[in-house]
């Protein structure tokens, strides 16, 4: 969905706003994002699409500036007085241009007039969980004030495509067991599907089955057999390192032995020696 948004903001020539999610971001912060695009579009007549994704809703309040801006394209409280005062300043200009009343309130509302010819909101939201099913009765501009996009399912030709393309710099092995590989992640995944429309008809629940439910598919098989890989890696490195330490003390024993042979000779000729020795001791103290 995001990446649909952002090639029809490119294709369309407008440009692209998101909400810069931090830690701290909360209804301030949302405010003043908001009037800056407000002022982009109102002033500066810039065609701009707002994208926002459920993962950017840090706050539900921030829904309820979100149906306004939908609903009618004017969000109560959202400019100071002063700031009011600003922009009608700065659209007086236009008005006298284009032969209008320049009051306050014919200043005002073709501002607004023009954030809602330029300002486009596009919701990248999830229909799994609760979530999406609670934000549209709490606030119901997120469908009435909205088109929806229907996504079909992708074809069988679309999956192995885009499995070709995401595992085509993956080591898989032979040619033949990358084509398997490819064919078998488009298999999968219908069959899922499959099950998941008899889960609902049989439980009355629903398993969501989304292109990006492929792609995660597809992530966690890379990610799997990567792991799987260092870990085998890893295995191997640990028996080829016992075996080069075996190989080593083998050979460290060998020259050991090869030393304490030595050694038993020079002790076998040492005890020769003495005991020839012995009778010529024994002879010389009879002597003497």
């Amino acid at each position: 969905k995001q990446s649909l948004t952002r090639l029809a903001a490119f294709v369309s020539g407008f440009s692209l706003a998101q909400l810069v999610i931090s830690a701290t971001y909360g209804v301030s912060e949302l405010k003043r994002d908001l009037q800056a695009m407000y002022r982009r579009c109102g002033v500066r007549g810039e065609s701009t699409l707002f994208l926002l994704t459920d993962q950017q809703i840090a706050d539900e309040r921030f829904l309820v500036y979100i149906n306004d801006l939908l609903s009618s394209g004017e969000i109560p409280g959202l400019f100071p007085p002063e700031d009011v005062d600003e922009i009608v300043a700065q659209m007086r200009p236009l008005m006298k241009r284009e032969r209008r009343f320049e009051g306050k309130a014919d200043c005002w509302a073709a501002f607004l007039a023009r954030v809602r010819a330029k300002l486009h909101v596009a919701l990248s939201f999830s229909p799994v969980g609760e979530a999406m099913a609670t934000r549209t009765r709490r606030f119901p501009a997120l469908i009435n004030c909205a088109v929806i996009d229907w996504f079909m399912p992708w074809p069988e030709e679309a999956l192995v495509s885009v499995s070709k393309s995401f595992l085509a710099e993956v080591d898989l092995g032979t040619a033949q067991q990358h084509a398997s590989v490819c064919a078998f992640m488009p298999f999968a995944f219908i069959e899922v599907d499959a099950l998941s429309k008899r889960y609902l008809e049989q439980e009355r629940r629903y398993n969501w089955t989304t292109p990006k439910s492929f792609l995660e598919l597809i992530s966690l098989f890379t990610s799997m057999l990567a792991q799987r890989r260092a870990r085998g890696d890893a295995q191997i490195l640990r028996y080829q390192t016992g075996v080069h330490k075996l190989a080593t003390t083998a050979e460290s024993v060998s020259v050991l032995e090869q030393q304490l042979q030595s050694k038993q000779q020079q002790v076998e000729e040492k005890r020769a020696q003495c005991d020839a020795l012995v009778p010529r001791m024994a002879e010389q103290k009879d002597r003497a």
